[in-house]
């Protein structure tokens, strides 16, 4: 496999003979017989992905699923907050209860479960971040959210929640990356990730795992990243398309949370 190497700006796994990078287009050095730079081959990537840049988004989302999680362990009041927020098809679907349906991604249903997904979104959430930037970042996530419990509460129709949904979205972005990208870097991704893939879709059928909740994140995330194709593909000009649908997603979140705490009080 051809060696390559990562992009000084934005840290995507590039070619060594790319001298533009197809992500941010940075200008990039031809490398140097002397001193060589330090390339990434195969059995490297996993280290670099441990250790991933701190984006803004990421760690955001982060600290929000941790804060919230810690409030609903210390109180009762805390843990009728997860109940009101956790997508359940018959409230969803017969009391029009739409809310859960992005409140329950904020939501976590022990140590295990937050630390599990906490791991995955410091890794793959700065990864993405990092290619598409935060606003496709914030969009991503949200629509794979709402697909992921969407398809929960219609196949399942069981109490559920996780950011999950969320990350198996992020995994389809991924993906989706791989498949668009034709290049060398893009043969790379489509052996990794789609390792990363069968393992993940296998394991999601453990008994208590919500497979539905991830199968509807992972086709949000990749029919998201599809349309919105080659990380590189929407330039500067192109912002404002992302801005407002990236709005119009904090704003949902907003309200979503408004709608089920006006619920909560009214359970009181």
């Amino acid at each position: 496999m051809e060696a390559s190497r990562t992009c000084p700006n934005c840290r995507a796994l590039i070619s060594r003979a790319d001298r533009v990078c197809p992500y941010c287009e940075f200008q990039l050095e031809a490398p140097r017989a002397a001193g060589p730079v330090r390339e990434w081959r195969r059995g490297d990537e996993p280290i670099a992905g441990l250790i991933p840049p701190q984006q803004f988004c990421t760690s955001l989302l982060l600290f929000v699923n941790v804060a919230l999680f810690i409030a609903s362990s210390l109180t009762e009041v805390g843990r009728n907050l997860v109940e009101a927020g956790a997508s359940f098809g018959p409230a969803i679907f017969t009391g029009k209860q739409y809310w859960r349906l992005l409140t329950a991604g904020f939501f976590h249903g022990g140590v295990m479960h937050i630390l599990m997904n906490s791991w995955g979104l410091f890794s793959l959430g700065a990864q993405v971040e990092t290619l598409y930037g935060a606003r496709k970042f914030v969009v991503f996530y949200f629509v794979s959210t709402v697909t992921g419990f969407f398809v929960s509460a219609k196949l399942l129709n069981g109490v559920s929640v996780g950011a999950s949904a969320g990350l198996f979205g992020l995994l389809g972005v991924m993906l989706a990356v791989a498949v668009i990208d034709r290049s060398a870097v893009g043969g790379y991704l489509r052996a990794q990730y789609g390792q990363y893939v069968i393992f993940a879709i296998v394991t999601s059928f453990i008994p208590g795992i919500d497979w539905a909740a991830h199968l509807g994140g992972f086709a949000g995330g990749f029919a998201c990243a599809y349309f919105a194709g080659h990380p590189a593909k929407w330039g500067p000009e192109n912002g404002a398309f992302w801005n407002i649908l990236a709005g119009v997603c904090l704003a949902l979140t907003v309200g979503a949370f408004a709608m089920m705490l006006r619920y909560f009080a009214l359970l009181r």
